[in-house]
């Protein structure tokens, strides 16, 4: 069985790096520490086969 990779971007506005900079050292750690969960979470889930192409995008936009 073969991996695609997918390749994706992601840009954080200088008003959310502020905003994380603002932050208490506890509070940026906890925010870590649920990125991190959520990262290995997802590297877990199992890859499902959908049976038919998505008609409408997930996310509206």
């Amino acid at each position: 069985m073969t991996v695609a990779t997918i390749e994706f971007d992601y840009e954080i506005s200088e008003e959310r790096l502020r905003a994380y900079r603002s932050l208490p050292d506890e509070a940026k750690l906890r925010w870590l520490e649920d990125i991190a969960r959520f990262t290995l979470l997802f590297r877990a889930a199992p890859l499902i086969k959908a049976e038919e192409p998505l008609q409408e995008p997930l996310l509206a936009e």
